[in-house]
Formats: structure tokens, sequence, C-alpha cells
């Protein structure tokens, strides 16, 4: 019976590991990860609850998703050998690679915040709590999706190239960097490491891009056309000083003219 358990645990396991490499289910994690944030958050508006409680809650979920994302890289995923590990492990092997955690991991985490949340809370906090949660986990999931198929340099704003220099650390160091939305609970439990010259490139970047932008706003110069305007800025100065030349002779022969009439 013990032989039979462990061979449906490794079919099991077989199983999922071929639908975390799968093309199909990357897609379809990110369309339900976008819906049930969406899903919950109606329920909770549904439910009566005011604005600020709402807010208020959603904002309390997703704080909440900062430590639980930490915390689930940190101890889950690197840890010894077990399912999450060995998941984790060929994204690492592959960062470009389409792996991703089953895609109903969303519902199944909703599912499992609501039974201790909901008698304590109700429908509408505890609703929109889970909905902070899950929007934070979509947001994790584009990010790092982003992080891995976009080059730091295009990223637009220094906080979010903050973001991809820490994320690009802790594929060096594993032990280093978990948070990939923020580096908060890194600084908290001594994980942070962070590299001055990526640092100190990111500044200069951004020290740069403002003269940049004018100078490309403004349009190369063409060789030829400053070389032709220099020419024709001599031939005009040479006009200029011949016909002033001659405007002086004018001037003295009128002079000696009138002279020799008095």
């Amino acid at each position: 019976m013990t032989g039979l358990w462990r061979m449906c645990g490794r079919g099991l396991r077989l199983m999922l590991e071929r639908v975390t490499a799968s093309h199909l289910n990357y897609r379809a994690a990110y369309v339900l990860d976008l819906v049930v944030p969406l899903a919950l958050a109606w329920l909770g508006w549904r439910s009566g609850l005011g604005i600020t409680a709402a807010v208020v809650s959603f904002l309390v979920g997703a704080f909440a998703f900062s430590f639980i994302e930490y915390a689930i890289h940190r101890w889950l995923f690197h840890t010894p050998p077990s399912f999450m590990s060995t998941v984790h492990a060929r994204h690492h092997a592959d960062p470009h690679d389409a792996t991703a955690l089953p895609c109903i991991t969303s519902t199944v985490m909703s599912l499992a915040f609501w039974a201790p949340l909901y008698p304590v809370a109700g429908t509408g906090v505890t609703a929109f709590v889970i909905s902070g949660i899950m929007a934070g986990y979509f947001w994790y999931s584009v990010l790092h999706h982003l992080e891995h198929h976009v080059r730091i340099n295009a990223v637009p704003w220094r906080w979010l190239q903050r973001r991809w220099a820490m994320h690009s650390v802790h594929h060096k160091l594993p032990d280093k960097n978990f948070g990939v939305t923020t580096s908060l609970w890194d600084r908290l439990l001594g994980t942070h490491y962070q590299s001055r010259r990526q640092m100190a490139a990111i500044d200069h970047s951004h020290q740069s891009a403002a003269p940049s932008r004018a100078s490309r706003s403004a349009g190369p110069v063409p060789k030829r056309s400053a070389t032709g305007a220099a020419a024709v800025t001599s031939r005009f100065s040479s006009v200029v000083r011949t016909r002033s030349r001659s405007k002086a002779g004018t001037v003295k022969s009128s002079r000696r003219s009138v002279t020799g009439r008095a």
C-alpha cells in the first residue's frame, strides 16, 4: 500500500512538473490571476461595504502579499528538494523559459485565505483583503515576466530599474533579494544586497537622459548642412566687405568733387 501511494505521488508530481513547463499554463495563469482579484472586488462591492473600509481592506491585503511573496520565495522556493523548489530551480536554470505554477494557484490560494477570514471579517472585508492579496500576486507575475523579457535600459523609471537590478542580483546570489515587488522584507530580515555598480549606472543613465532627449528632439545637424551654412556665411561676409569698400570709395570721390567746386 505504501508503494502504491509513492507511485501515485510520483505520477502526480511528474504531471504537475509538465504542467508548470507548459506555454498554455503560462498564458492561462495570467488570465486567471487577473480575473480572480477582479471577481473578489466585485463580490466585496456587492456586499455593500463602504468605500473607506473597502480601500483599507484592499491595501491591507496588498501589504500582506508583500510578505507572503517573500516568505514563499525564501522558504518554499529555496529549500531542500520539493515540488516548489524543483519548479523554481528550473526557472533559475532558464529564466526566459515559460515556467509558472499551475494556473489554478490563484483560485486555490483565494479559497485557502477565505476559509479562516470569512467567519471573522464577513463577506465584504474578506473579499477585499483577498482581492488585495491576489492583485499583488498578479502584479508580481507581470513584473517578474517583464524583468526577464525587457532590458533594463528600456525601463522608463528609476524605481522600476532598481527592481530589475535587485532581481538580477538574486539570480547571481540566490540567497539574496528574495523580494520581486519590494525590497522591504529583504532589508528587515537581512537578505538585501545592492550592487553599487548597477545603482551608479542607473543614476548615470537618468542624469544623462535629459540632455540626450533634448538633442534627440532637436534632431542631428548634418555635416553637409553645417558646411553649407559656413560657406554661405563666408560668401555673405565677402559681399558685405566688397560693398562697404565700394561705398567708401564713392564717398571719398564725391568729397573730392565737392571740394573742387568750392
